[in-house]
């Protein structure tokens, strides 16, 4: 997170994922996760997906339901997510 971005999103009210393309993880109830940013997929498993921008999700029955270019939607049981 750059110090620029973070003044810029404080002046605009947006997050600072808007502004500079620093990863965004939020978990809604019953099992989806969404990772904004996300720098493209390193590695997909059962139990494991990896993301470009070091982000790794653990857990059982993962799979990617939606992607784009910045943005994916996980489902699955989530039991660990690493932010390296």
């Amino acid at each position: 997170m750059s110090k620029i971005g973070g003044a810029v999103s404080r002046v605009w009210g947006v997050e600072q994922s808007a502004v500079d393309n620093t990863p965004k993880v939020s978990y809604v109830k019953g099992g989806e996760l969404t990772v904004e940013n996300h720098g493209g997929i390193e590695g997909i498993a059962d139990k494991e997906i990896k993301f470009g921008n070091g982000i790794e999700i653990r857990g059982e029955r993962l799979m990617i339901e939606w992607i784009e270019k910045d943005y994916a939607v996980i489902k699955g049981t989530v039991k660990e997510i690493d932010l390296k």
